[in-house]
């Protein structure tokens, strides 16, 4: 046995030891994450003032590539847009006048505060101005995507004139020269309805007033060519031409595919209504009254049409200063045969108003409430509301009991739209003469609920003009336009009021 043999295994297996794997090195603590960088903003876009509403670019840099936050004075804002370098934000409705501060949230970081200018919201401010009491007519007359309007209600004697405006995008407005645009400079007029009459794929006017009117086709860019009125088939009677008319409506009267034209006039001066159907091309074929249907002679005071029966034509309800109003149901073609009021559920109405239909009970049918009724010979103004049995009849409904005033007032001016965003037609009335108003939210089902007019951001202290509801700054709800104010929805049917 070689004795020496242990001490050469023990030599070979330290050898083997000393070429075993080497220790793992100690871990170095992992580098810091930097922290994102903050936000900066270093200018505003047009400018470092504008009213409530009103939507501005924010310029900068490390605002991050998602979506934070952007506060005005503490009030949140709407972001349209939002990239590293550019937000697109509104100002908010509910932002106090004055000099607040503007901080960019991002990254959980907030950055510096800008000042910015919050103008106080009148009319000036949102390219308005205040002169004109009859309706603006709404279309996008430049093809942009955004609502325009036309307000008639020139009086030449008193210096004011028709007003044409164009929207900026977010609910303020470029007054454009009437002149420039091609239209009407210094002519009376009333009212106006915005169509496409030609069927170019443009809107065009057609205006009326206590003159010849005027109609012109839109050029495609928001201006326009006025045309001759003989040669458009609009040339009126020189009996017709000086009387005030209060309501031009346009639809397909005789269900050929094109808009057809009806003029109700007369007020003070009993005359004739004009009645035109259109050839197809925008000219258009003065119709007999008398082989139409149409009761000759009216006084006008207001009308309006809409499909009152169900059976798919419009129908007229035409009202008169002094004498019965006239309801007519259309026969299909464009003819139409008078209804009796008392046969009809409306015997109470008496002479004609300013009516305005709309499915305010949701059973189907178009529903009629009748402001600014005058019975014959009797300037004490009433209001009443009528519910449609399906087939163009009526129910007239008592006013405290679907939560509406008691008449008389002299709200003279309604509209019907959503302005609470719940899906049902809601009331608004204007009242021409003097302060004040009416503003009702639909319960759903056909009655309402007075809203107080301060509450609600509607209280003006000066009359007001026809309304017109229409979402202008594109924000998903109804905004009112009442010529002498504006007033911008804040999403509940509450407003910020610009006057």
């Amino acid at each position: 046995m070689n004795r020496c043999l242990p001490s050469v295994m023990f030599v070979v297996l330290l050898a083997i030891a000393a070429c075993g794997p080497a220790a793992a090195p100690t871990a170095l603590p992992p580098s810091p994450t930097p922290a994102p960088p903050t936000p900066a903003i270093q200018s505003f876009f047009p400018a470092d003032a504008a009213p409530p509403g009103v939507v501005i670019n924010l310029q900068g840099q490390h605002f991050g590539d998602e979506a934070g936050a952007v506060t005005f004075g503490g009030a949140p804002a709407t972001v349209l847009d939002w990239g590293n370098t550019s937000i697109d934000v509104r100002v908010p409705l509910d932002t106090a006048t004055g000099t607040v501060q503007v901080v960019v949230s991002a990254g959980r970081q907030p950055s510096e505060e800008m000042p910015f200018t919050v103008l106080a919201p009148s009319l000036a401010s949102v390219g308005l101005r205040g002169d004109l009491f009859y309706g603006g007519v709404v279309a996008d007359f430049d093809g942009d995507g955004d609502l325009d309007m036309f307000v008639p209600g020139s009086v030449p004697e008193y210096g004011v004139d028709s007003a044409y405006y164009l929207n900026n995008g977010d609910g303020t407005f470029a007054e454009q020269d009437l002149t420039e645009v091609g239209l009407p400079v210094g002519m009376a007029s009333e009212d106006a309805v915005a169509e496409d009459f030609d069927r170019d794929g443009d809107v065009d006017l057609y205006i009326v007033g206590s003159s010849p009117g005027a109609y012109a086709l839109n050029n495609g860019d928001g201006t326009f060519t006025q045309q001759n009125l003989a040669a458009a088939g609009l040339e009126m009677r020189p009996d017709q031409v000086p009387v005030q008319k209060l309501a031009v409506v346009a639809a397909d009267f005789d269900q050929d595919g094109d808009l057809d034209l009806f003029v109700d006039m007369g007020f003070f001066e009993p005359t004739d209504d004009f009645y035109a159907l259109n050839n197809g091309d925008g000219t258009f074929t003065p119709v007999d009254l008398a082989e139409a249907g149409i009761p000759p002679g009216g006084d006008g005071k207001y009308g309006t049409t809409a499909d009152l029966n169900g059976d798919g034509a419009p129908d007229l309800f035409v009202g008169h200063l002094d004498a019965e109003a006239s309801y007519l149901l259309n026969d299909g073609d464009g003819t139409f045969t008078l209804q009796d009021l008392a046969a009809a559920g409306l015997a109470e109405v008496g002479a004609g108003s300013h009516s305005v239909p709309a499915d305010f009970d949701r059973d189907g049918d178009l529903d009629l409430f009748l402001g600014d009724v005058e019975p014959a010979d009797n300037f004490s103004v009433e209001e009443f509301y009528a519910l449609n049995n399906g087939d163009g009849t009526f129910v007239l409904q008592d006013m405290e009991a679907v939560g509406l005033s008691t008449p008389p007032h002299q709200f003279n001016y309604f509209i019907a739209a959503d302005l609470n965003g719940d899906g049902t037609p809601d009331l608004y009335g204007a009242n021409v003469w003097e302060p004040g108003g009416i503003y009702a939210l639909n319960h759903g089902d056909g009655t309402f609920a007075l809203q107080d007019l301060a509450a609600a951001g509607l209280a003006v202290d000066a009359p007001t003009g026809i309304p017109a509801a229409a979402d202008f700054d594109e924000d998903g709800d109804l905004d009112l336009f009442l010529g002498t104010a504006y007033a911008l929805n804040k999403g509940d049917g509450t407003f910020v009021l610009f006057h």
